[in-house]
């Protein structure tokens, strides 16, 4: 009985946030918040590029469709680049107030962000994965039957 007891025992405990962990998730936090910003400002770059490259398909001559085509890319690509940073971002100000007051809740939820952000970025870097895949396989098809891009 005595093991029955100690394992019920062990299983019961909570974890305990020590001084170090606080200080490290702090610290965290606050470049977790720099590269949310840098995420922003990176992703509003990349769309405006897009708009760019939309706004230029009007008046060039030469391959219209391909600039409208990129710009398109460019605006899909920012707006998924905002993902991350919208999760950095929260987990940022989540860890930062639930360190300060205690607040489980809000710890609970920065976690949980952190969470989301690494799904995110696992299933981000799957599909570009496969993607990569896919124009490798292109790419060999094409250079077998002898065509040219």
């Amino acid at each position: 009985m005595d093991s029955l007891d100690q394992n019920l025992n062990l299983s019961k405990k909570e974890l305990v946030v020590t001084q170090e962990a606080r200080y490290n998730f702090g610290i965290a936090g606050k470049w977790a918040k720099f590269l949310a910003i840098v995420g922003f400002i990176s992703s509003g770059f990349v769309v405006l590029a897009g708009l760019i490259m939309m706004g230029t398909a009007v008046s060039v001559s030469f391959a219209p469709a391909q600039f409208f085509l990129m710009g398109l890319v460019y605006l899909v690509m920012g707006g998924i680049l905002i993902i991350p940073a919208l999760y950095l971002l929260r987990y940022a100000n989540a860890i930062a107030q639930g360190l300060q007051s205690d607040n489980q809740t809000e710890f609970d939820s920065a976690i949980q962000n952190l969470k989301s952000l690494f799904k995110f970025a696992g299933i981000y870097t799957i599909v570009l994965i496969g993607i990569y895949i896919l124009v490798i396989l292109i790419a060999f098809v094409a250079a077998a039957s002898g065509s040219r891009f």
